[in-house]
């Protein structure tokens, strides 16, 4: 009886920790506030080893990648929102993504909108696959409107560069060392405009 007793007192308190439900909303929460913090270690922490993110036109795998990728946001001044949460088991959809870096800004595109349905899938308690949406096609239309009046600028200035520039525009080539190139050609390319 006192056994009983024992169990029934004692079993509410060790159920937490063999079944914990996580908080994926409050993880993901942090993960953004990680990012925006531009704390690239820190959101290295919520991905396992072998994450994936997968985007509409290119698929980034494993750690390495994942730091280049969030390294690049960093430098771009990055800042991301994520809001309309729906979560079922371990998988999140947020139906309301938006993006804003220095490059959009700087050139008169404030923000990049996620169409809904952003997948994230945890497992263990990490972000184990990202599977992104596009953006809306205004967004495109303007960003791609953007690169190629860049490309076509730099033809004439950096002929030999203009390819490299439409080439690690792709995120898998996405590094630090891309982000300075990149911000370093939007500002001559900006200032050139305007002495225009």
């Amino acid at each position: 009886m006192k056994r009983l007793i024992y169990i029934i007192l004692v079993l509410p308190f060790l159920l937490p920790a063999c079944g914990e439900k996580i908080n994926y909303e409050y993880q993901i929460q942090q993960w953004i506030k990680a990012h925006n913090e531009h704390n690239v270690t820190k959101e290295l922490t919520f991905y396992p080893d072998d994450a994936v993110i997968i985007f509409p036109s290119d698929t980034i795998k494993g750690t390495t990648a994942l730091r280049n990728l969030f390294e690049y946001d960093s430098v771009m001044n990055n800042v991301l929102t994520a809001k309309d949460l729906l979560i079922h088991h371990d998988t999140v959809i947020i139906n309301s993504f938006t993006d804003q870096f220095d490059f959009g800004r700087l050139s008169g595109i404030n923000e990049l909108h996620s169409l809904p349905g952003m997948k994230m899938i945890f497992r263990n308690g990490l972000i184990q696959t990202t599977e992104t949406t596009k953006i809306t096609q205004e967004d495109q239309k303007n960003l791609d409107q953007l690169i190629s009046d860049i490309a076509l600028w730099m033809q004439d200035k950096y002929p030999y560069a203009s390819q490299e520039f439409i080439e690690t525009h792709k995120l898998s080539r996405h590094t630090t060392e891309t982000a300075l190139m990149h911000m370093k050609i939007l500002k001559e390319y900006l200032s050139s405009k305007s002495n225009k």
